[in-house]
């Protein structure tokens, strides 16, 4: 009679070990998800805001864009606009803005501030001697002889906003391109501290 042993011990093991590492899948690809998230978000910061709008509070955008994080239970990742004031979806896809009012639109006189707002005495409520014709706000400047009139603010009931900042294109871009780099560190990191 011919015996047979086979020795399965070393395939048990390496089947377990694989198992737990699937285990842990999740919370890598939440860990590799939540990593590309917040490089995606500081790119679309630093890069594309940038790009498409002239800058000039350096801080608005960081504190408009907020982030949902992923865990091993959900598994998605969100950036979005906390504040609600800059139109953001509407710099994105474009479209129409519908004022509560009318929309005072500053035309070329107006002058701003260094965080991008209408300069204090340029403003619609601060202009001293002016008047409203034909939905236009005018300042008029001098006396006597010397009087002039200047447009400063169109009146509009909406304005017409074209996509300038593409948010969607690049944030998935830079996820995809994020994930294939960050989640290899994942896994590793979360077999090692495995527990």
């Amino acid at each position: 009679m011919i015996t047979l042993q086979i020795r399965v011990d070393d395939f048990i093991e390496r089947a377990q070990r694989m198992v737990r590492n699937l285990n842990e899948l999740p919370f890598a690809l939440s860990l590799a998800m939540n990593r590309a998230a917040t490089q995606t978000r500081a790119a679309l910061i630093e890069t594309t805001w940038r790009r498409g709008v002239t800058v000039r509070n350096i801080t608005f955008l960081r504190a408009a864009l907020r982030m949902e994080f992923a865990s091993k239970h959900d598994l998605s990742v969100a950036i979005y606009d906390s504040l609600g004031r800059a139109s953001l979806p509407l710099h994105d896809k474009g479209g129409v803005k519908i004022g509560k009012g009318k929309l005072a639109i500053p035309l070329s006189a107006v002058r701003h501030t260094s965080r991008g707002a209408a300069a204090q005495a340029d403003k619609p409520r601060n202009l001293g001697d002016s008047f409203v014709r034909n939905a236009v706000i005018y300042r008029v400047k001098g006396r006597g002889q010397r009087k002039t009139i200047e447009p400063m603010f169109a009146l509009r009931r909406q304005a017409r906003l074209r996509n300038r900042v593409n948010f969607t294109e690049d944030f998935s871009v830079y996820m995809a391109e994020l994930l294939r780099t960050q989640f290899p560190l994942a896994l590793a990191r979360a077999i090692s501290t495995r527990r």
